[in-house]
């Protein structure tokens, strides 16, 4: 039932309402609520389904609200059904990887400024990107602070040992720990108890 339901939100969200085939503009509320949804039916398929359509950079202001709404509903997955419970450390690596590489350059192309004397399509672009990831920026941490805090671990430090709270930081972070094979990316293993 879970996998019925999460595979027709799904279909609603990639369907009826994407914005481009839409003649009307919908409300954030309902595309919050409708990704929300899918987060909490936790349905891990359907995490890495966000993970494909819903990490990107394109800054149109539909797509915007459609990733901002996405990223929130990405820190609702608690892989419930898996043993042991907790979403397994190779989809939070694919998560955490994904999203620094592809959002530690947003923030790069938000930092720069347009050059001195540019032209008025130099400037334009410059503050889109400052506006786009002023807009995804907290969502975006959020994920990746999320995804590589391992199932009852802590969450990534920063130099001075306190908690990542910065995109650059949680970079720095992941030059560390960008192995799949070591933690915190490993899964817990479950002993099997003697029989009697």
């Amino acid at each position: 039932l879970r996998e019925k339901t999460s595979n027709e939100l799904r279909g609603i969200l990639a369907g009826e309402l994407e914005e481009p085939k839409q003649e009307y503009l919908v409300p954030v509320a309902v595309l919050e609520a409708a990704f929300a949804a899918l987060g909490r039916i936790d349905d891990l398929k359907s995490l890495a389904w966000l993970l494909e359509h819903y990490a990107h950079t394109n800054n149109s202001q539909s797509m915007t609200e459609r990733l901002k709404s996405a990223h929130k509903a990405m820190i609702l997955f608690k892989g419930r059904d898996e043993k042991p419970p907790g979403v397994p450390g190779k989809l939070r690596y694919a998560v955490v990887e994904k999203f620094i590489t592809l959002y530690s350059s947003a923030e790069a192309r938000a930092g720069s400024a347009a050059p001195s004397g540019g032209t008025p399509a130099q400037k334009s672009a410059a503050a889109a990107a400052k506006k786009f990831w002023d807009d995804v920026k907290t969502d975006t941490i959020a994920v990746v602070k999320y995804y590589a805090t391992p199932p009852g671990g802590v969450a990534p430090l920063n130099a001075e040992g306190q908690e990542a709270t910065s995109l650059k930081e949680l970079n720095e972070w992941w030059s560390k720990h960008d192995k799949p094979n070591r933690a915190p990316w490993l899964d817990e293993k479950i002993v099997d108890k003697p029989a009697k």
